[in-house]
């Protein structure tokens, strides 16, 4: 991907970290850290995580200017993908609470987002993206440069 983008390349995958997902069980305990890190779907593909210190690594091994990470949450309620999406169905209302739960956590620091919007850039962005970005909650970083590489 890096090798054909102008500007960046946007990784979006579920987010690597302990307290991902809203479950009470994973909200409130420290047990089996193992089902939550090795996790595979019912069609038998394994769950690929991505965590922001794996990108960054992978970032300054390459020698790029900056990354910036930013997140969201997703909730899946059964039954709910056969409705039209409208403001008064029980299952539009059920999504947003959940999604207003998860966000309040979040901002209490409990949690992290369920998944990580991953921006890799091969040019330093313009003062404007990066302000434009703040403001819609990515972390910019700027990454060190390779004293060893010209």
């Amino acid at each position: 991907m890096l090798r054909v983008a102008r500007k960046a390349v946007i990784l979006i995958e579920p987010n690597d970290v302990k307290k991902r997902g809203f479950s009470w069980n994973r909200f409130w305990s420290v047990d089996d850290l193992k089902s939550q890190v090795n996790r595979f779907e019912t069609s038998g593909n394994y769950v690929y995580m991505a965590s922001r210190r794996e990108i960054e690594k992978v970032a300054l091994g390459i020698n790029l200017p900056a990354i910036a990470f930013g997140g969201l949450d997703e909730i899946y309620i059964k039954k709910a993908g056969g409705e039209k999406i409208a403001d008064n169905t029980l299952s539009y209302r059920k999504i947003k609470f959940f999604l207003l739960i998860l966000d309040i956590l979040y901002r209490l620091n409990l949690r992290d987002r369920s998944v990580l919007v991953s921006v890799i850039f091969i040019k330093k962005p313009a003062r404007k993206i990066v302000q434009a970005m703040k403001r819609f909650g990515y972390n910019i970083i700027t990454l060190p440069v390779n004293p060893y590489v010209k």
